[in-house]
């Protein structure tokens, strides 16, 4: 097993719960790993989209 450091930055452009799956995949066919990433923006009006759309 190796570890691996993983360093992610996030900027929220709404005060809403975002969600991500990350899937790593080895080069030697290893099984895969799954990593569900969760976060929640904070309204500082510092990142502020002009229109709220849904994304997929």
């Amino acid at each position: 097993n190796n570890n691996v450091l993983l360093k992610l930055t996030f900027v929220a452009r709404n005060c809403i719960d975002y969600e991500c799956m990350l899937i790593f995949k080895g080069l030697l066919h290893e099984p895969a790993r799954y990593l569900l990433v969760t976060a929640r923006g904070s309204y500082d009006g510092g990142h502020e989209d002009l229109v709220t759309t849904a994304t997929l």
